[in-house]
C-alpha cells in the first residue's frame, strides 16, 4: 500500500444494501473523521476471511443481534434472539476475527462487536442481562463504568477511573477469553472492557463511542488509535517486504 493513502479500515454491518446511515453511519464518520478509509464488510459475501483481510489494515467489529450460543456450546435461551442475519453476521465475523488475531490486526470490537470477539477467541456470554438495554424509544441506557487505570485502554482513553457511559445490548462477556483481561466495568459487575495482552492492539468495549454525543469526549481516542496502529503495521510490513527483496537481488 502506498504510504500517502490512509489506511483502509474495514466495518462489519448488516445485509442493508446500501448500509443504513442511522445505524452504521456514525462508525464510518468516526473512521473518517480521523484519517481512516472505510470498507464495509457485508454478509453472506463469497469472499473467504483470508481475502477480506488482505484488503484492510485493521477491523471493526459493530453493534447489531445476539450471538448464536452454539458458537460457545450452550442451550439458547428463550430471551436470545437469533435471526437468519445473526446467523449470517455469526457464520462471516467469527471466522474473520479468528483470522485477524493470528495476523496481529488492529481490532475494535464494539458492543456485539465485543462479545463475537470474545467468543472468537475462546470465551462465552451472558444470554440476557437486565438494565443495559435501550429504551423501547431507541434511547441508550446510560450508567458510570470503572476503568482499571494502569490498563491500556484507560491510557489511551485518558480514562481515570469511572465515568459515564451509553449502554445498548442486553448480552455481556461471561467467561473471558484466554489472552484477555477485564478493563472496565459496572456498578452490577458487567465486563464493559477487555483487552489482549498477546495483540499488539486489540480491545473490546461494550458501549457505542460511535454515538460521540452520548460518551465521554476521550472515547474519540479509541479510533484515533485504532488508524495510527494500522498505519504502523502496514508501514513495518512494507519495510519487511523491501528487505525481502533486497535480499533476494542481493
Amino acid at each position: 500500500m502506498d504510504t500517502a493513502k490512509p489506511p483502509i479500515i474495514g466495518i462489519t454491518r448488516s445485509r442493508s444494501d446500501p448500509p443504513d446511515p442511522s445505524i452504521f453511519g456514525n462508525y464510518a464518520v468516526c473512521v473518517e473523521r480521523v484519517g481512516g478509509q472505510v470498507r464495509w464488510i457485508r454478509p453472506g459475501a463469497a469472499e473467504p476471511p483470508e481475502a477480506i483481510l488482505e484488503a484492510i489494515d485493521a477491523l471493526v467489529l459493530t453493534g447489531g443481534p445476539d450471538v448464536d450460543p452454539a458458537y460457545y456450546g450452550e442451550p439458547l435461551d428463550p430471551r436470545t434472539g437469533v435471526s437468519e442475519g445473526s446467523k449470517l453476521r455469526d457464520a462471516l465475523e467469527i471466522p474473520l476475527v479468528r483470522e485477524a488475531l493470528k495476523r496481529d490486526m488492529p481490532v475494535l470490537a464494539i458492543c456485539r462487536g465485543m462479545q463475537v470477539l470474545n467468543v472468537a477467541a475462546g470465551g462465552s456470554l451472558h444470554q440476557h442481562v437486565e438494565g443495559h438495554a435501550e429504551s423501547d424509544q431507541g434511547e441508550s441506557a446510560c450508567h458510570p463504568v470503572t476503568f482499571e487505570k494502569d490498563s491500556r485502554l484507560a491510557r489511551l482513553l485518558g480514562l481515570d477511573g469511572a465515568a459515564i457511559i451509553n449502554s445498548r445490548h442486553h448480552q455481556a462477556v461471561d467467561r473471558v477469553a484466554p489472552g484477555f483481561v477485564v478493563v472496565a466495568t459496572s456498578l452490577d459487575h458487567i465486563v464493559e472492557a477487555v483487552e489482549s495482552h498477546t495483540h499488539r492492539w486489540v480491545f473490546g468495549i461494550q458501549c457505542h463511542p460511535e454515538r460521540a454525543g452520548e460518551v465521554p469526549a476521550g472515547m474519540q481516542r479509541l479510533f484515533e488509535g485504532l488508524v495510527t496502529a494500522a498505519t504502523l503495521r502496514e508501514l513495518v510490513q512494507q519495510v519487511r517486504t523491501q528487505n525481502q527483496l533486497g535480499e533476494a537481488h542481493g
